[in-house]
């Protein structure tokens, strides 16, 4: 007997000769999927509030999202495997551009499955608060099953970027 409170749905799949039990999984599978998704723009939205911070601040962010095998990938800049790579990536970029401070305005955010798409721009500033540079991107980030960072991915303007890390360090 076929108990459903998705009327056209449970008709199509009696007359298919789908076992109630395959009904069951098939609905409740749906609606782990938009669980989900719905709990990824969460978790990403929360670690792209936390990288609003200074290098401290970015380096807890990581610490807290990211798996010790995270691949991070800026592709055509650098790319990070591993905490400690991504983790002494921000000591460089420090370093380098002198960057002290990060603010990523969130313009787009949208999710499938486990997988994250965000259009941002990304402001790295030095000590005194002057922008250091301005990036345009889109980025990828794909969740594991315990909501931590997997591997995340931006795509943007290299040239542009630097660019502006060769007159950072003029």
């Amino acid at each position: 007997m076929y108990s459903c409170n998705y009327n056209f749905i449970c008709y199509q799949l009696k007359e298919l000769d789908y076992p109630a039990n395959l009904l069951t999984e098939l609905l409740i599978d749906s609606y782990r999927k938009d669980f989900s998704m719905s709990n990824a723009i969460d978790i990403v939205s929360e670690f792209v509030s936390a990288m609003n911070a200074d290098t401290k601040g970015i380096t807890e962010a990581y610490r807290r999202w990211f798996t010790p095998s995270t691949i991070w990938d800026n592709v055509g800049f650098a790319k990070t495997e591993g905490l400690d790579q991504a983790l002494a990536l921000i000591d460089q970029l420090g370093a380098g551009m002198g960057m002290a401070s990060m603010k990523f305005e969130l313009l787009a955010i949208a999710a499938v499955g486990d997988k994250v798409l965000t259009e941002r721009i990304d402001y790295m500033y030095d000590a005194s608060g002057n922008t250091i540079a301005s990036i345009p991107l889109m980025g990828i980030f794909e969740l594991d099953a315990d909501g931590k960072i997997n591997r995340w991915s931006d795509y943007f303007d290299t040239a542009g970027f630097q660019a502006g890390m060769a007159g950072a360090a003029s």
